[in-house]
């Protein structure tokens, strides 16, 4: 039997096979040595992560990118299929280069943007594994089993659609659905770098949405507390930033930070270094008491916000990525979301 707590982890952009995980793992591990609740132990004494892997599915689009031209624009958001074709295009003109950042990497966000059918095959298939993952901890747990997740990047669309979708029992034809808000509910859910009202026709509906907290209009939230990591850095997740409006109260914690450790800001490892972001998720999954009030005071003091390769200078790096937030433009079209992500890419 287990009773740890089971932390789901969903990926975002770019090339993530089975064991992606792995390394980000051994981060939150390693960082929750420096604190006294773990003498003597480990976070996985606490914890029983669960990867979540979905790649394969983008990969498959993408050697199909030619074959599947015309239906993506077909498919583009009413009154967008012209800029979508632009943008397509400008993307097409890279396909012969496998290896660049557009092709790898920014190809996953505009496929999980434009096509819904995709959009529905990853949500079945990620609803399913957390599902597959609850019902499994259930069996193995003597009372009260809780579960976390944390989300990156684009995995923050992905796990809020396919949250909903499983709260909703939209991703089953079964009449039955054990996963609604009133029987499960998530313990945490953990927005690293939330990009995940971009990927909205309507962003503020996804501050409607059921995966939130709280109680409103007497329907619970899908989840008891809601952390959502930003670094102002960060110009991915930073220009037209995730802001609900929701309270700690309601059991919201919007976490801004302002760290610069090497050039791939938008990296999980890079946003868990920070202990204003490694801390609040640890105790959230691991127990409020595993991480004293004096530890972490005395951990944010110590940790020196600009380091690695930027420890003497960080004004030329600041200013290339204002510049890459001013071509993302709020993402308020396709073409300047893509040259924006691809410019990010470069500097990396």
């Amino acid at each position: 039997m287990s009773d740890k707590h089971l932390v789901f982890l969903v990926h975002g952009i770019g090339l993530h096979k089975v064991g992606w995980s792995k390394p980000y793992q051994k981060k939150l591990v390693d960082l929750a040595k420096n604190y006294s609740g773990f003498d003597g132990g480990s976070l996985k004494d606490y914890v029983d992560f669960a990867e979540i892997t979905y790649d394969k599915i983008f990969d498959d689009q993408i050697q199909n990118w030619e074959n599947n031209f015309d239906s993506l624009i077909g498919n583009a958001p009413a009154g967008t299929e012209q800029s979508v074709r632009e943008a397509l295009e400008w993307m097409d003109g890279m396909a012969d280069d496998q290896d660049n950042f557009l092709w790898t990497h920014v190809a996953d966000a505009v496929l999980w943007k434009i096509s819904p059918y995709l959009r529905n095959h990853i949500m079945t298939r990620v609803a399913r594994m957390i599902a597959e993952g609850i019902d499994q901890k259930i069996d193995e747990s003597t009372f009260n089993p809780k579960y976390s997740i944390i989300g990156h990047s684009m995995g923050t669309s992905v796990v809020q659609r396919s949250l909903a979708a499983l709260a909703s029992g939209a991703w089953s034809d079964d009449a039955f659905n054990a996963f609604n808000a009133n029987d499960i509910r998530f313990q945490s859910i953990h927005m690293i770098a939330n990009v995940g009202h971009y990927f909205e026709t309507e962003p503020s509906e996804i501050y409607r949405s059921i995966i939130r907290p709280g109680v409103f209009d007497g329907v619970h939230g899908y989840c008891r507390k809601y952390f959502n990591y930003t670094n102002r850095f960060d110009p991915i997740c930073w220009v037209g930033r995730f802001a609900p409006g929701w309270t700690v109260d309601d059991g919201f914690h919007d976490v801004i930070v302002s760290h610069v450790y090497g050039k791939d800001v938008h990296d999980i490892a890079h946003y868990l270094e920070n202990p204003n972001v490694h801390v609040p998720m640890i105790r959230a999954i691991a127990g409020k008491r595993q991480i004293k009030p004096a530890e972490e005071l005395d951990a944010i003091a110590q940790f020196k916000q600009i380091g690695g390769d930027f420890a003497d200078d960080v004004t030329e790096f600041e200013a290339k990525m204002n510049e890459i937030k001013g071509s993302i433009n709020e993402f308020k079209d396709l073409g300047s979301w893509i040259k924006g992500w691809a410019s990010y890419g470069q500097l990396r």
